[in-house]
């Protein structure tokens, strides 16, 4: 057992580090948003990467500063993809970089009130028997990441995407897996850039931990909750693969991604190394 638990603490030390220093060039230091970051620098099969400067996810951008929307101005970010629901929205609308197109795709969202479904949760198999339920519903995902791609493919130099939802990491998160997957990501570097939102959000997760203990949830429930798990994602790919076979068959079939929308994404958001 104690063998084990050292194991563990060096996987999760190796894995902290790591994220310390992608985060040097990934992270975007902003005032008013949180896990904002460069999707570039990811490896891809043919001998690319993904370029720098062209994608970005984010947690909601409702407390941006006056300094923060020049910085995204200066980055030349001309869409906005916001996977938030009414709800969400209404209580923190977005503040927007000059000039940038706002896109909002609530599919699978409705009217969720994030309070209101924590108030139903009540152990900490409930918290994680619910989020490996949101991952395995798929039937909104084409609804939600369909038109979401289609606003990728009209991306040309010089109208970079920023997209997002309340915390950053689940819908965007799904999001930025399907895009790096189609961008012929490997799998592992996929899910580290999943798993690295607990990096990125750390800070406010244990600013949660209070606030959510005072609500009669356990510290693992709030972790829950508010961070990710591999086991999330590899949920959506599992059920995603079980019906279509593979995850590019799914982009097709479903999100209407097949080759020569590959080809145009690969084009626009990646480079030879």
């Amino acid at each position: 057992m104690m063998l084990r638990t050292l194991v563990v603490f060096l996987f999760f030390s190796l894995s902290l580090q790591a994220q310390v220093v992608d985060s040097l060039q990934r992270k975007v230091f902003l005032t008013g948003a949180h896990n904002f970051r460069d999707l570039g620098g990811y490896k891809t099969a043919d001998g690319g990467r993904v370029k720098w400067g062209r994608v970005y996810r984010s947690a909601d951008l409702s407390k941006l500063t006056a300094e923060d929307l020049t910085q995204l101005a200066d980055r030349k970010i001309k869409v906005v993809v916001d996977f938030r629901g009414p709800v969400e929205i209404k209580q923190a609308p977005d503040n927007l970089p000059a000039g940038a197109k706002y896109v909002n795709l609530p599919a699978g969202s409705g009217q969720v009130n994030p309070n209101s479904v924590f108030l139903k949760l009540k152990t900490a198999a409930d918290t994680d028997s619910m989020m490996r339920s949101f991952y395995g519903l798929n039937d909104s995902l084409a609804f939600r990441y369909k038109p979401f791609f289609a606003e990728l493919v009209k991306a040309e130099e010089g109208k970079n995407v920023l997209f997002h939802c309340t915390a950053g990491k689940d819908r965007t998160g799904m999001g930025a897996a399907l895009l790096l997957t189609a961008l012929g990501v490997s799998r592992d570097q996929v899910i580290a850039d999943f798993l690295a939102s607990n990096y990125y959000r750390q800070d406010e997760n244990r600013k949660m931990i209070p606030r959510l203990k005072s609500m009669g949830f356990t510290e693992e429930m709030v972790l829950d909750l508010m961070g990710v798990k591999e086991s999330y994602l590899q949920v959506t790919f599992q059920t995603i693969e079980k019906k279509y076979g593979s995850i590019e068959k799914y982009l097709e079939v479903e999100l209407g991604v097949g080759k020569p929308e590959i080809s145009k994404l690969k084009k626009l958001f990646t480079e030879k190394i």
